[in-house]
């Protein structure tokens, strides 16, 4: 007849030992890579609003390298940190975007009833939601902007714009016009803290002007 086994204590220690210490370690790094996956959508659901006054101006830089110039009196809101999907911003007022170019993850930017939606190009928004306009224009690359519909019943309808070509967004009549720009610096003027008018009324340089140096007339 053979020998039978004997039984080793020690040997069987060192097995639990084994099976308990792969089992800490990979609970550890499931925790570690949980509470590192909650703390990125957290950071990524956090928004952050910045609104300038009569007078002033911000220049801002995103965390995907994107800089956004605010004119006065204008608020944008963004997430602290975009998704892997898109990029999102809100704006009310008027703003210089030079967008970091990722053509996987568009920018999109949601003014009043129209959305501007680009891959990596520079252009003005201007949305001050007491105007009669909403205009877009384009200084660089290739833009598009579609209108939101009331209803369902009508087709969505965007426009493409490139470079030296504006669009216009009237809200009383819910109308978009497509036009090229002749002078566009006069459009971005405000950026280097200068303002041209052409053909504009009273009413409208009045409300420029308070709206610029801070002032009311």
């Amino acid at each position: 007849m053979g020998k039978s086994a004997r039984y080793n204590p020690t040997k069987l220690l060192k097995y639990v030992a084994v099976i308990t210490l792969l089992f800490v370690v990979g609970s550890a790094l499931w925790h570690t890579h949980k509470n590192n996956y909650t703390l990125k959508n957290d950071i990524q659901n956090i928004t952050v609003t910045k609104e300038t006054l009569k007078g002033q101006k911000l220049t801002l830089i995103l965390n995907d390298g994107t800089e956004i110039k605010l004119n006065s009196e204008t608020k944008l809101t963004y997430p602290q940190k975009f998704s892997n999907a898109k990029r999102e911003v809100f704006l009310e007022g008027e703003a210089f975007f030079d967008v970091t170019k990722d053509s996987l993850r568009p920018f999109v930017i949601h003014s009043g009833n129209l959305t501007t939606k680009v891959l990596g190009t520079s252009f003005n928004i201007n949305a001050y939601p007491n105007q009669q306009e909403i205009t877009v224009a384009v200084v660089s690359g290739k833009v598009q902007v579609k209108k939101h519909q009331s209803e369902k019943k009508y087709a969505e309808e965007k426009i493409s714009l490139i470079p030296n070509e504006q669009v216009i967004y009237n809200t009383e009549s819910i109308e978009l016009e497509k036009k090229q720009v002749k002078d566009l610096h006069k459009i971005i003027a405000w950026k280097n803290n200068i303002i041209i008018f052409h053909e504009a009324d009273f009413k409208e340089i009045v409300a420029v002007l308070e709206r610029f140096y801070g002032v009311n007339f």
